[in-house]
C-alpha cells in the first residue's frame, strides 16, 4: 500500500535569486480547513549568507497546523533555494512537528540552518 503525498514535491524556479517551496502556503492550508500559522525570517539572518552575498535579500517562510503542530509548507526566496529545500520532502513526508523540527540538528554554518531557526519563530 503506497501513499503519494503531492503536497511532498518541491519545486523550483531557477531565477536570481532563486524561488524554492515544497507543501501548501498558508492561505491553502487554510483553504484545506487547517488552522493554518506561519513564520518567516529574512535570509540576512544567516551569517553564512551575508558572509557570501551583500545584499542578502530573500526570506524563509515555515506553515504549521497549530492543532498538530505538523509542518505543512515551506517557501523560499534566495540564494541556496534550490538547494535548501531539498530536505523539506522528507520533514513533510515524515509529518515533522515543529517540535521535531527544533529537535533536529542542522549544519553550522550554513543557510539551511535558517529551517531550524525559522522553527523558533512559531508560538505553538
Amino acid at each position: 500500500d503506497d501513499r503519494m503525498r503531492y503536497n511532498a514535491i518541491p519545486y523550483v524556479v531557477y531565477t536570481f535569486p532563486d524561488v524554492a517551496a515544497c507543501g501548501l502556503s498558508e492561505e491553502q492550508a487554510k483553504e484545506k480547513g487547517y488552522n493554518a500559522v506561519s513564520a518567516k525570517l529574512p535570509m540576512q539572518a544567516s551569517g553564512r549568507h551575508l558572509a557570501e552575498h551583500q545584499r542578502a535579500e530573500g526570506f524563509i517562510k515555515l506553515v504549521f497546523d497549530a492543532d498538530s503542530h505538523v509542518l505543512l509548507g515551506v517557501h523560499m526566496l534566495g540564494t541556496y533555494a534550490a538547494e535548501i529545500i531539498n530536505a523539506v520532502p522528507a520533514m513533510i513526508e515524515a509529518e515533522f512537528r515543529v517540535e521535531d523540527i527544533r529537535d533536529t540538528v542542522f549544519g553550522h554554518p550554513t543557510v539551511g540552518e535558517l529551517i531550524s531557526d525559522v522553527s523558533w519563530e512559531i508560538d505553538l
